[in-house]
């Protein structure tokens, strides 16, 4: 969504990822759950994460942040499974979405009241009930997020990163292309450090994207992939 050479990208600012046109109007708001576990999941129905990113989402819209244009992504490196809540609110009409929310809801007051009966609390049941309550007295604004909604799923990241990169031809070899695409993830890994430490918010303009990626395609080390010599190649 750069489209311009002074649209830029912001991290851990407005939210984890973001994409802003130069007037700081922001495009896209990216919320990134991600998990080491084989088995693990993210954005699941009654996690604390899923509807605290819906507060937050709700409140920078109704400070004017966010509007109607922004679009609101869900990014993880798990797949959400079909029958996952949130795939059905991205997935569903508005209405049929408010319904999903409201058996959650039940469901968890039904939950926190079987834990009553046998003494024990809820707190974590509580927080997420607060959570719902608030999305669901907010409407008339959720539905404008609704519309805008959307899931990244993507347990092949690298690879849809270097397609982006036109990097996926048979014209450059697998070292260019790690060498590249390393090389642009530590450009920006180091340069989030740097502003941190620093104590500067992380902007990156799609000018200096694309200067460090044609600068890297030119690199002598990128080049050098290509003309191995015989000692370096395993036949």
């Amino acid at each position: 969504l750069l489209e311009n050479s002074n649209d830029y990208l912001s991290i851990e600012d407005v939210d984890d990822v973001a994409t802003h046109m130069l007037d700081g109007t922001v495009l896209l708001t990216l919320q990134a759950k991600h998990s080491i576990a084989q088995s693990g999941s993210t954005f699941s129905d009654s996690s604390y994460s899923l509807w605290r990113t819906f507060e937050i989402w709700l409140n920078k819209f109704e400070n004017g942040v966010f509007n109607d244009k922004t679009k609101f992504i869900c990014g993880t490196n798990k797949k959400i499974p079909r029958n996952s809540l949130l795939y059905r609110i991205v997935n569903s009409s508005f209405n049929d979405s408010i319904k999903a929310i409201k058996d959650l809801k039940s469901q968890l007051l039904e939950r926190k009241r079987t834990k009553a009966e046998k003494g024990d609390s809820s707190p974590t049941i509580d927080k997420i009930i607060l959570l719902i309550n608030s999305v669901l007295k907010r409407r008339e604004i959720f539905e404008k997020l609704h519309q805008n909604l959307q899931i990244k799923d993507e347990t092949h990241l690298k690879d849809k990163i270097c397609n982006r990169l036109f990097l996926s031809g048979n014209t450059i070899s697998d070292l260019q292309r790690d060498n590249i695409y390393e090389g642009l993830l530590g450009w920006i890994q180091s340069t989030c450090i740097y502003k941190w430490r620093n104590g500067k918010t992380v902007i990156i303009r799609k000018m200096d994207l694309d200067n460090k990626y044609q600068s890297l395609r030119n690199s002598p080390s990128v080049v050098k992939a290509i003309f191995r010599g015989r000692d370096q190649i395993n036949i």
